[in-house]
């Protein structure tokens, strides 16, 4: 008879950790099982008790990822976290963990600790730097995520040696590197190519982007109900970065690729409006910035 375990395999990222659901939420403690069992053991009381009886002495650096990870998603369930947002959060734990050692107390996290850590969340899957403004992303989340153990909840008594660490890039630095991108543009006629060429719903999508000026997460966010009510040539509705309602004339042509593709659009439990969409062209790849990935393929560049 195979023993049943008391942890649970998750996958993170590309790792597989041991885990337990307690109180509704998963928490995760390490990769390998007897070790993941002993942190277990050791943290089971304080978990289940809440955060309000732990201290620094006893707080792991795994403990702190737990409870913000909660706290994150009963934002993102509450509506005041983008799920984007989370994913990142969760991404830049998941880097950190990848290189330190989650049951060190917070403590014991000393500043070359924290240099460790930069040095892991500034570089990509293929080893290199990654962007500036990519760094300042997540180095920003980094530091949310550590005043949430100093400031927000008190874990520590005084804020810990990471500032240094995880301040941003320069915008001196960010200047340069944007001034050696090449710069990329778009003929009329090259525009109106696209258009032409796209299937009825990605044509709405590039109409209304041009029209707008709305960017890959105004479009996202759109729902069946804000563009159900156009027949007098305006789109309203809130922004979701900041809530502030914006009212869009719409051109002819706009409007007509929009009922065009509320026709045809397949039935689905979801409500937004370009969620299940058509494949990407030829030559670009699929994802989240749908709009500026097609805009600017290869194909299409202008240097």
């Amino acid at each position: 008879m195979v023993e049943k375990k008391l942890l649970t395999k998750k996958v993170r990222g590309k790792k597989v950790y041991w885990s337990k659901k307690i109180k509704g939420q998963v928490h995760y403690f390490g990769p390998d099982y007897e070790q993941a069992l002993q942190a277990y053991f050791d943290k089971k009381s304080l978990i289940e008790n809440g955060p309000s009886i732990v201290t620094g002495d006893s707080i792991s650096l795994g403990d702190l990822f737990n409870y913000f990870l909660t706290d994150a998603t009963d934002r993102y369930h509450q509506g005041s976290l983008s799920h984007r947002t989370l994913k990142d959060y969760e991404e830049v734990m998941d880097l950190i963990a990848s290189k330190m050692d989650t049951r060190t107390p917070l403590l014991d996290l000393r500043t070359f600790d924290f240099q460790t850590m930069r040095n892991q969340l500034v570089v990509g899957k293929n080893g290199k730097k990654i962007s500036p403004q990519s760094q300042n992303r997540r180095l920003g989340y980094a530091r949310t995520i550590f005043r949430f153990a100093s400031v927000d909840n008190q874990f520590v008594d005084s804020p810990l040696p990471c500032s240094r660490a995880f301040k941003k890039v320069p915008a001196k630095e960010v200047r340069k590197h944007r001034s050696q991108k090449p710069q990329r543009f778009l003929t009329a006629a090259e525009i109106r190519q696209i258009i032409d060429d796209a299937p009825v719903d990605f044509k709405a999508i590039y109409l209304l982007a041009i029209n707008g000026g709305w960017n890959n997460s105004d479009l996202r966010a759109l729902m069946v109900s804000d563009l159900e009510s156009i027949e007098d040539g305006v789109i309203r509705y809130c922004r979701e970065k900041t809530g502030i309602e914006r009212s869009t004339p719409l051109w002819p042509e706009t409007l007509a690729a929009v009922k065009e593709w509320l026709k045809i659009r397949p039935v689905s439990v979801t409500r937004h409006a370009f969620v299940e969409c058509s494949p990407m062209p030829d030559g670009c790849s699929d994802g989240n910035s749908r709009v500026s990935k097609v805009f600017f393929c290869p194909q299409w560049l202008l240097f």
